[in-house]
């Protein structure tokens, strides 16, 4: 979900961290420079949310867009089955409740996702809108600084060392523009920073001599530093599928926009301005909830939450599942409908509908990335290793369970259509009677449509020893000198939201680091 805000989850999460050794990345650490990155533009449509949680005067902005007929309609059912409404995800209180999404959009409700679109038809001639971390902080002033280059369709394939003395000093990298092309080397004469991602920046560490040095070995590379936890502890929040849910034609969706006229005179109202069908979230509003709460009705009838049940949450107030609804990616179009096989299917002609579907937060069990072989042109090998520990499945079929639940209450109840009907056999699973589906219906539909919230995470993490993390708490790998990594894969643990924000504001507070350390 490119276009959300990424919930800042309250104080918790980061709480955890410092608490795991990631000492000065507190919630109390981070709050500055979460404020600082953020520019929040108070609409008609968030007159309850309080300025003084959000930053206003930053760089990227974000926005509260109109909201839905249908996700007014999700929300009512939620408090229908118990879940709170709650004004707003992202404050120091947490995050537990329904509501709909603050999102990443430039002060004409444009968001970055839907700029896409226009680039997409226009590409010599698409306005430079809607907001993210490349409008935000790339703007026409920084890339005209005579200090900076920016190199695009390269590929870094290593990491260069001085190993003359005890410690090996990173300083600079080669790359190359195709795996045949020639080979560029350029120097570092402070540090080289590294954020490419949990899945690459742990490939080009092992690529480049950092890493378990059996695996190192294995791949005859030559071993620089030994640092067993390199591509391992990843963990990535996984989604059940999609639930999809026919709707009756009294509450229309904007699956009539399957049509090419009307998808056309949506798309002009919308680029001229920013409001319309276009206009509303991929996906407009969502819950976070904890699988141990005893006031949501997870439970069948005459069954009792199992004794087996672990908190793995950061604390009282963190929750474990997040539940969204949400809408397909329709060619380059996107709208409020139906979503097929993670928004990639295509939706059949005739029907329309909503998908909704619920994501485990805080899974038990972690997988890897490993090498395939030692270039960087060959891409990793990820195993996230999901449901490895059943726990993780008993949470997730919990949480499927009561999503199927909210879609049988009220007031959404009278808009559904649960007849089931062959010649669409997705939409199986939002016709059944979710007190009569067994746990082993359930299992089965998420291990055949579960994916992955490509939130992955804590691939080289922070931490103080060497046998546990790769990066100190100043996000420098341990025993080398000049090499910092800035991004997800540092994160000490998985959060329980969205990774946007977070990692944009471990940047700032980098940044912040890196001036002290080369200014004195």
């Amino acid at each position: 979900m490119p276009h959300l805000q990424s919930v800042v989850n309250g104080r918790t999460d980061y709480d955890e961290w410092e608490r795991e050794g990631a000492e000065g990345w507190s919630y109390k650490d981070l709050r500055p420079y979460f404020l600082k990155s953020e520019g929040f533009s108070p609409t008609v449509n968030n007159p309850d949310i309080r300025a003084d949680e959000h930053g206003t005067s930053g760089p990227w902005k974000t926005r509260r867009p109109g909201v839905d007929p249908i996700s007014k309609i999700m929300l009512k059912s939620c408090a229908n089955v118990g879940i709170p409404i709650t004004k707003d995800f992202n404050t120091p209180r947490g995050t537990l409740g329904a509501t709909t999404w603050t999102a990443f959009m430039d002060g004409k409700g444009y968001s970055e996702y839907k700029i896409q679109t226009i680039r997409q038809i226009y590409p010599k001639n698409s306005p430079r809108l809607g907001s993210s971390s490349a409008t935000a902080y790339l703007t026409s002033d920084v890339l005209a600084r005579r200090n900076l280059f920016v190199a695009l369709t390269c590929c870094v394939e290593k990491i260069l060392f001085d190993n003359g003395s005890n410690m090996p000093r990173a300083i600079g990298v080669e790359l190359r523009t195709s795996r045949d092309g020639p080979l560029f080397r350029v120097s570092a004469r402070k540090e080289v920073i590294l954020s490419a991602g949990a899945y690459v920046t742990p490939q080009l560490l092992m690529i480049s001599g950092i890493g378990p040095r059996a695996e190192l070995e294995e791949k005859e590379i030559k071993v620089i530093k030994d640092l067993p936890a390199v591509g391992k502890n990843l963990v990535d929040h996984a989604a059940c599928g999609s639930v999809v849910y026919r709707t009756t034609k009294s509450l229309p969706t904007y699956d009539r926009l399957n049509n090419p006229l009307r998808a056309l005179v949506a798309l002009v109202q919308w680029y001229i301005t920013g409001k319309g069908p276009m206009a509303v979230l991929t996906s407009p509003g969502g819950a976070f909830i904890r699988s141990d709460d005893p006031s949501l009705p997870y439970d069948t009838p005459g069954e009792q939450t199992p004794r087996n049940l672990v908190d793995l949450t950061s604390g009282p107030n963190a929750p474990d599942l997040e539940i969204a609804w949400w809408k397909q990616f329709l060619n380059i179009l996107s709208f409020p409908l139906i979503g097929l096989d993670g928004g990639l299917g295509k939706t059949p002609p005739g029907i329309q509908g909503i998908t909704i579907s619920v994501v485990s937060l805080r899974p038990k069990s972690s997988g890897e990335v490993t090498l395939k072989t030692n270039s960087v042109w060959d891409k990793p090998i990820v195993d996230p290793k999901w449901f490895s520990d059943e726990h993780d499945m008993h949470v997730l079929t919990r949480g499927l369970r009561l999503i199927l639940k909210i879609a049988r209450a009220k007031p959404f109840a009278d808009f559904a259509d649960y007849r089931e009907d062959k010649k669409y056999p997705f939409l199986w699973l939002g016709t059944q009677d979710p007190d009569a589906l067994s746990e082993e219906e359930l299992h089965g539909f998420i291990r055949q449509k579960s994916t992955p919230a490509w939130h992955p995470a804590c691939t080289a993490r922070m931490g103080k020893s060497e046998d546990s993390s790769v990066v100190d708490t100043k996000l420098q790998v341990h025993g080398i000198r000049s090499l910092r990594i800035i991004d997800t894969s540092v994160f000490p643990k998985q959060i329980s939201g969205h990774p946007c924000a977070p990692v944009i504001a471990m940047a700032e507070k980098a940044s912040d680091m890196i001036k002290k350390a080369h200014t004195g």
